[in-house]
């Protein structure tokens, strides 16, 4: 897992699978990511384009992330291709709400600012 910060936004990278074996160690290396964003961070983007499995565990994990990030204050979005499992996963675990996914880099960038502006309505 990989972690940068680009205009206001966390990206976390994960790859592999998200499973009984993994989700634990990725939840704590999820919440050590948040915990050292700097403050100005508002929105989060988990890439998870690198992943090819997510069992019930990992479903379970993202979910208590997501709501873990909104106690925050913070927003979560999933990058993930039009295709792909974990997009599959969120559709029938019907997380859309809480875990909207987007298919490509421009769609998270464009995204973002929308999230940004929300949040900043939110304070006022």
């Amino acid at each position: 897992m990989t972690d940068t910060v680009e205009n206001d936004a966390l990206a976390i990278a994960i790859s592999g699978d998200l499973d009984l074996l993994t989700a634990s160690a990725c939840a704590c290396e999820l919440t050590r990511a948040l915990a050292d964003r700097p403050p100005e961070c508002r929105v989060v983007v988990l890439d998870m384009r690198g992943v090819g499995f997510c069992g019930a565990v990992g479903i379970r994990m993202l979910r208590t992330f997501a709501g873990h990030c909104a106690e925050l204050g913070l927003y979560v979005c999933i990058l993930a291709g039009k295709k792909s499992v974990v997009r599959r996963i969120v559709e029938l675990a019907e997380l859309e709400e809480v875990l909207p996914v987007v298919d490509d880099v421009t769609a998270a960038t464009n995204w973002l600012p929308l999230a940004g502006q929300a949040s900043m309505s939110d304070r006022s």
